[in-house]
């Protein structure tokens, strides 16, 4: 029976984590410990009952601890475990996980891996949100045909708070994490950089970047330390995907260079729109999707601020704004973001409603 939780790193992901579990299972003990004064805040906020280490711990074999730090340290502190009195079990936050599995065989340690399908840029423990799993897939992985005790307990605690537990095997959740949120980070970094090559030639190119090429490239702007890491641990994977997508860029090429009516080339559109059209947009997944109005508006003072009160008064939150296009005394276009459903339909009824011209970006 799990009767403690300590967390090893209190940023974003272990107090969001810590302060959703706190609310659903106040009884349960959570202590923490982290390299700067993250699991002093939790101690402060409630969410944790102790800021102290493993070496500290007792009753250690019903204590679950989770490693919320990043990912190349996740071994060190295998190793520190491993040479500790803990006999519990391990957890972590990861986004890579079939070389964690084998450090955790190699060093005698049990482990199953956990990774969340949710975030944020700001990596602090003071801008913890609670409901930052909620429909978000947390994916649990495993080795061997049984699932141990305290993971079917661990991922009832994660249904409790509004995640989506899903199962998969480590190396088939490195490949998947590979292909859509791996290369699609790269592709982003190289095409923004790709155009920046043509913008020494002609500034036009970056002038003109506007509407779908900011969509496309909108993680280009994530922090590079984080991914640093991430590509480190899943370097044949993404490597392999590359290469893949490199194969069928060549396609696409031939396609538009051989074909008199681009047949084949139109028909990867028309897949494509079938594809994506069928994905989800009520949960996040490795890329959290954003949902887009546009706002056509008059250029004259004072319109931002009335739109966004409007919204404010309705207790609908702004995820993202963007100045699309403006032409001085004429009419302009935002896109403004959010991160529900609800709230992105919401916002385009009570937009329209008080004399906002709006419509969906899909």
């Amino acid at each position: 029976m799990l009767n403690q939780i300590h967390f090893i790193g209190y940023g974003l992901i272990g107090a969001s984590l810590s302060a959703a579990i706190r609310k659903y299972f106040p009884s349960l003990t959570q202590t923490g410990e982290s390299a700067d004064d993250g699991a002093e805040f939790g101690v402060q906020s409630g969410f944790l009952n102790q800021n102290c280490t493993i070496e500290t711990l007792s009753e250690t074999s019903n204590c679950l601890i989770i490693i919320a730090t990043p990912m190349l340290t996740i071994p060190k502190i295998f190793e520190r475990i491993s040479k500790s009195d803990f006999k519990g079990w391990i957890t972590d936050v990861g986004s890579v996980k079939s070389g964690l599995h084998l450090e955790a065989e190699k060093l005698g340690i049990r482990y199953f891996g956990g990774h969340p399908m949710a975030g944020s840029e700001k990596q602090l423990a003071r801008s913890f949100n609670p409901f930052l799993f909620e429909n978000a897939v947390f994916v649990l992985t495993h080795k061997g045909n049984e699932k141990p005790d305290i993971l079917n307990e661990y991922q009832r605690i994660l249904e409790s708070i509004g995640a989506l537990p899903l199962d998969l095997e480590p190396a088939i959740h490195d490949e998947i994490a590979a292909t859509i949120s791996h290369l699609p980070q790269l592709l982003a970094v190289a095409l923004v950089d790709f155009v920046r090559e043509n913008n020494t030639r002609h500034p036009a190119f970056l002038q003109l970047a506007a509407g779908g090429f900011r969509d496309m490239t909108r993680i280009a702007s994530s922090p590079s330390g984080m991914w640093k890491d991430i590509l480190a641990t899943n370097r044949s994977f993404v490597s392999g995907k590359i290469r893949e997508f490199i194969s069928l860029l060549t396609s696409v090429a031939n396609e538009l260079d051989n074909e008199t009516e681009l047949t084949d080339l139109l028909d990867r559109f028309k897949r494509s729109k079938q594809t994506r059209d069928s994905i989800p947009r009520n949960t996040k997944g490795f890329i959290s999707p954003l949902f887009d109005l546009l706002v056509f508006v008059e250029d004259q003072p004072g319109v931002i601020f009335n739109l966004s009160k409007l919204l404010f008064e309705k207790g609908i939150n702004i995820r993202d704004i963007e100045l699309l296009k403006v032409r001085e005394g004429l009419q302009g276009a935002f896109r403004i973001s959010f991160l529900s459903e609800k709230e992105w339909k919401d916002a385009n009824t009570i937009l329209n409603q008080n004399g906002f011209q709006s419509q969906f970006m899909v």
